[in-house]
């Protein structure tokens, strides 16, 4: 009785050793996963296991004498019992705990050192999935299926321009137009693709790309219609250049009325560009310019039969800057008493004389159109104008009225310069 107890007692204190130092599960479990690891043996494995090992082995040598010392048996490190499930083939394996105690490894199998094209990458070799290359053509973006109505630029522009611009990307967008902008500014290019054909692929591109609600685009779009008119388009026929521009016009005016202010003064100051002598349409462009400035303005009519539409504001806006150029450079040559800044216009009655004073020197020419052209009263009549600004004086919008009034006193002041009045009623 006296010796079962004291056995008793002796496990209890090998069960408060290992519940303090935990240290013979620690070493079961870090062999069994070694083991478990090399399964398929290389000799980067074999080296990292024997250093790993070798830190173990005080260890269990010391859990073997604590053993041997509470129990009686000789308890060796070669002793453990390991899992079934990690015991591995004898010409596969590698004992670690010989492999610690300095025994030479044993050397890689002759598969191992084939070429490496015999055989794929080993899964310890890299980190990440596994693959062998065949599903790398899948993993390649598809290429773009060019539409039908753009095949006939290919030509002109080449396929990468294409195909960048119908992509889905707008960087991609980007690009092509950046790559048209240099097109349009080499003359050898220009010299060898100066044709209508090549002008309605220009003409039809840009249609595309001033609709694009990315606004990088839109301005980058903006600069290449002042390149193409000014520079491609200089020595076509009339009917090509107007076709183009009855297409073109119409999406630059819609942005006119853009609630962006920047979007609104870009398309306003590209209109204006157009019109100049130096970078503009030619003279006998002009008409139609200013034909689709005042054309009428897309919108819905209310109960009380007012158009209403948020295209009028920008509109009049670009009806009085163009009005402003024109009197700026009349005022600069003349020495005019109309002040812009103020806009305070002297009286054109004078209270003791009913008669209107006429201008004797001829009107200089205008900065709008060709050194040899016409001034622009002659494309823009007043009474044309105020047909269109009319009406936009019963808006009910407080800023389409106000940008109605300050067209017809800028109007006012300009065709005074040509000596022609405006009656009340008009």
């Amino acid at each position: 009785k006296s010796s079962s107890l004291k056995q008793k007692s002796k496990k209890e204190e090998l069960n408060a050793s290992n519940q303090k130092e935990e240290k013979p599960q620690v070493v079961e479990t870090v062999i069994s996963e070694a083991i478990e690891n090399v399964k398929e043996p290389s000799n980067n494995i074999n080296s990292d296991i024997k250093t790993s090992v070798s830190v173990l082995v005080p260890e269990v040598k010391d859990l073997s004498a604590k053993r041997q010392d509470v129990t009686g048996e000789n308890v060796s490190p070669s002793t453990i019992q390991l899992p079934e499930s990690v015991i591995v083939k004898k010409e596969a394996s590698l004992d670690p705990l010989k492999t610690d105690l300095g025994e030479g490894s044993i050397p890689p199998k002759e598969e191992e050192t084939s070429s490496p094209a015999a055989k794929g990458p080993k899964k310890i070799d890299y980190i990440g999935t596994q693959t062998d290359g065949s599903l790398l053509s899948a993993a390649l973006p598809v290429s773009i299926k060019l539409p039908e109505d753009v095949l006939y630029w290919v030509p002109v522009f080449g396929e990468p321009l294409v195909r960048n611009f119908v992509n889905s990307d707008w960087k991609m967008r980007e690009q092509a137009l950046s790559n048209l902008h240099r097109l349009l500014n080499s003359s050898k290019w220009i010299k060898l693709n100066r044709t209508e054909d090549a002008w309605k692929c220009i003409y039809d591109l840009l249609s595309r790309s001033l609709k694009d609600k990315v606004a990088p685009l839109y301005y980058a779009s903006l600069d290449l219609l002042a390149l193409a008119i000014c520079e491609f388009a200089t020595h076509l026929p009339l009917p090509p250049i107007h076709e183009g521009l009855d297409i073109v016009l119409p999406l630059v005016l819609h942005r006119v009325g853009n609630n962006n202010a920047r979007i609104q003064e870009s398309s306003i100051q590209s209109i204006l560009n157009l019109l100049d002598s130096s970078r503009g349409v030619s003279a006998a462009s002009i008409p139609q310019v200013v034909g689709q400035i005042l054309s009428p303005v897309p919108g819905k009519v209310n109960a009380n039969g007012i158009l209403i539409s948020p295209q009028f504001v920008g509109r009049l806006n670009l009806l009085a800057a163009l009005i402003d150029r024109e009197i700026l450079h009349r005022d600069s040559q003349e020495n005019t008493s109309v002040s812009l800044r103020n806009n305070i216009v002297t009286p054109l009655n004078d209270t003791n004389n009913d008669t209107v004073p006429s201008i004797t020197t001829p009107p200089p020419q205008s900065s709008i159109g060709d050194a040899d052209s016409t001034p622009l009263a002659n494309f823009l009549p007043s009474d044309k104008v105020l047909a269109f600004v009319r009406p936009c004086l019963d808006n009910p919008d407080d800023k389409v009225r106000q940008s109605a009034v300050r067209v017809i006193v800028r109007l006012y002041c300009w065709r005074r310069l040509y000596g022609e009045t405006l009656a009340p009623e008009k």
